[in-house]
């Protein structure tokens, strides 16, 4: 039973983590798109940036992502 309760806190976390990916995307999709003289190179590279950046993160670290 404790395996089950492991499984469901992970997945819990998993969840919350691509959430909060997503939501931090969107907003810097949304700002860089909307941006007067924003060039297509840098909204195409921010899933990237970000993906990098929670990478780098201590989240990542405690998940063992690195």
């Amino acid at each position: 039973m404790e395996t089950e309760g492991l499984r469901i806190c992970l997945l819990w976390i998993f969840t919350q983590v691509v959430t909060q990916l997503h939501v931090n995307m969107e907003k810097e999709l949304r700002t860089a798109c909307h941006a007067p003289n924003e060039k297509i190179d840098r909204v195409l590279k921010i899933p990237n940036d970000l993906v990098s950046t929670y990478e780098a993160s201590p989240q990542a670290l405690k998940n063992g992502r690195n």
